[in-house]
């Protein structure tokens, strides 16, 4: 339809403004989806905007126009979702629909003994990522980098590898290249670290589905 309007309306002043949102973790470089925006970036009509994410002061705001938040529950949605906004609705979406938010004197805050899990639409996305970009790779690649998710947010690589080492898997340097390049870790002083909290949080969750989790412990 871009292009339709596009096409058509050269020379004419059609008063049509059509604003087109896209994750780039939802686009696979050489798509036909990729080819087309990137078509469509090439028209003089067309502004591209890329939109970086959210700082702490910004995501705070957004939260509390949600729902009003207990202080320590509001800091907790901005570590988790590290200033993406879709991501923070979607966690505080996930606590009404399971109805785990009791009223406070200072706002809402999470009921005693509730799960503060990934949410499932959140974890579909991470997973449908690793999924692909894991796709080709022996299996040991992806126990690989569930033990670099019970390490913690950064990877030390002597540690990473020891562990490794332990239970006789490994991940061809190529993965993390790849999962780099899709921007789903990156460089730390030590090692790497996960692009995301909750990239994570999918692993982990992946890893408990599968039973794996207790052993990778």
């Amino acid at each position: 339809l871009a292009h339709h309007l596009l096409k058509h309306n050269e020379g004419e002043a059609l008063p049509v403004l059509s604003i087109l949102t896209v994750r780039d973790d939802e686009i696979a470089p050489g798509s036909f989806e990729d080819q087309e925006l990137a078509a469509l970036t090439l028209h003089p009509a067309v502004l591209d905007i890329r939109l970086e994410a959210l700082d702490n002061q910004q995501t705070s705001e957004l939260v509390t126009e949600l729902l009003g938040l207990e202080s320590e529950l509001s800091q907790q949605v901005i570590a988790r979702t590290e200033g993406n906004p879709l991501f923070a609705i979607q966690l505080v979406g996930d606590w009404v629909a399971r109805g785990v938010l009791s009223a406070g004197a200072n706002g809402f805050g999470l009921a005693p003994g509730t799960s503060v899990s990934i949410p499932d639409d959140i974890h579909a996305i991470w997973a449908a990522r690793f999924r692909r970009m894991l796709d080709g790779y022996e299996e040991t690649a992806r126990i690989a980098l569930e033990i670099a998710s019970a390490l913690g947010p950064a990877v030390d690589w002597v540690e990473w590898r020891g562990v490794c080492q332990l239970v006789e898997v490994a991940a061809p340097p190529s993965v993390l290249e790849a999962l780099a390049a899709e921007g789903l870790v990156r460089p730390d002083p030590h090692g790497w670290a996960f692009g995301h909290g909750m990239a994570r949080e999918s692993l982990e969750r992946e890893s408990r589905e599968a039973g794996r989790w207790a052993s990778i412990h």
